[in-house]
């Protein structure tokens, strides 16, 4: 992949991720997804193909791969999800407002979420470490100062 391809990668994950699971992800579901129990989000454009596939809902491990002319080119693995201590009641609000904070991803932090993001008395955090060969970082979700969600994420290109 050339320095051009890489450029349009960016692109084409940011939008990948806004059209995918940041935008509730009921026109990207594949009905019968390739790993039995899974859930799989896919997204194409051009020679570009989005495709994260993960399981469980409240607790959740995954992986993201986006493909280049039907080669794998780039992953990212993460797990977590709501901390056992949060409430019921605050569970689907925490996951609306992280569909908003990953909406709001950009090309100087495009793997998950912004490094901040506040709407009202949420908050969504975001800490990156490494580049875009090789990455890890962490994503908070804050309900009135007190952590509702975590999760872990790794990842980089892989050609």
């Amino acid at each position: 992949m050339n320095n051009k391809d890489r450029k349009n990668f960016f692109e084409f994950l940011l939008l990948a991720k806004r059209n995918t699971y940041a935008s509730g992800g009921q026109d990207t579901r594949v009905s019968i997804p390739l790993v039995p129990a899974s859930k799989q989000l896919d997204w194409k454009s051009g020679n570009w193909l989005y495709r994260d596939i993960y399981f469980g809902m409240t607790r959740f491990s995954g992986m993201e791969t986006v493909y280049w002319h039907s080669n794998p080119v780039w992953s990212m693995g993460y797990f977590g999800g709501i901390r056992p201590e949060t409430s019921e009641g605050l569970v689907k609000p925490a996951y609306s407002f992280l569909q908003k904070a990953l909406a709001q991803a950009s090309r100087e932090h495009p793997y998950r979420g912004p490094q901040s993001y506040t709407l009202d008395n949420w908050v969504y955090r975001s800490v990156l470490y490494g580049d875009e060969n090789q990455f890890d970082g962490t994503e908070e979700v804050w309900c009135d100062e007190q952590s509702l969600y975590l999760l872990n994420f790794a990842g980089g290109f892989i050609i």
